[in-house]
């Protein structure tokens, strides 16, 4: 007999996988800057000046600015829109503090409330004010030219404010820096929301800078433009034929009237 063999069991063993981990990367979101309306404000304490308010190294500088700086917070942060406050320096006459306000929505009510409310603080905290907080806002925007300008035209310049000012008191205009008086063909016309600047047979002695400046109850609204040569263009000279044949039916020595018609703003010239 032959002898038995008894095989072992064989084993076969899987191979290990390992699993990378999985890493997840939040996407990156990148916020725009917000951009608002900066209103250049103004308050007037009665305080001695003194020239170390001039250097903004200086302890009084820093201590009135950051005290300034912690009521204007306190009393404009709860405008609707408000982005930020900042102190941009002081002026002699008694203590004039200039600041700028920026927010994204001006509401002339809700000025006219944290104006009174910043006064009441500084005056308990600081030195009495004098008179009321002025806020000025220098619009982006120029003066809008109404129309075509033809040399010998009328031009008309609008003044439209893009904010809410409140009730408009009074404007000014001016022209090359000097106030502009109404005098011979210049017409000044307002109303609630706007003001019309309006100049007779326009020329070249017209061009340069306007400002125009719209004093509401709370807000100021300032608009700029510089009105060049190309804003006022020289008159078309339209020729429609050299010889045009008239024919007349009456008799030797009878005037005949001629006839030439053209739309506004054309001229008609004999010669």
């Amino acid at each position: 007999m032959s002898p038995t063999t008894t095989m072992s069991p064989t084993t076969t063993m899987s191979p290990t996988t390992t699993m990378s981990p999985t890493t997840t990367t939040s996407p990156t979101t990148t916020m725009s800057p917000t951009t608002g309306f900066n209103l250049e404000m103004t308050v007037q304490l009665n305080k001695t000046f003194t020239e170390t308010l001039k250097d903004p190294t200086s302890d009084e500088y820093k201590n009135l600015k950051n005290n300034m700086t912690t009521l204007l917070n306190k009393e404009y942060g709860g405008i609707t829109g408000f982005i930020g406050v900042s102190v941009t320096g002081f002026r002699e006459g008694s203590i004039f503090t200039e600041f700028v306000v920026e927010t994204t929505k001006v509401n002339a009510e809700e000025f006219a409330e944290a104006n009174t409310a910043f006064s009441k603080a500084v005056t308990s905290t600081i030195a009495p004010v004098i008179g009321s907080v002025t806020a000025l806002y220098n619009s982006e925007d120029k003066l809008r030219i109404d129309g075509i300008i033809y040399n010998g035209n009328r031009m008309r310049l609008v003044c439209e404010p893009s904010i809410n000012v409140g009730q408009i008191s009074s404007v000014e205009w001016t022209f090359r820096g000097r106030v502009i008086k109404e005098p011979g063909r210049i017409q000044i016309t307002n109303s609630n929301t706007m003001s019309v600047l309006t100049i007779e047979k326009a020329d070249v002695v017209d061009t340069g800078m306007y400002q125009c400046t719209l004093m509401g109850d709370v807000l100021q609204f300032r608009q700029e433009r510089n009105v060049i040569g190309d804003d006022i263009k020289p008159p078309p000279i339209i020729v429609s034929k050299s010889h045009i044949p008239v024919r007349c039916l009456g008799t030797e020595g009878q005037t005949v009237p001629l006839e030439c018609c053209v739309q506004s703003p054309f001229k008609v010239k004999w010669f």
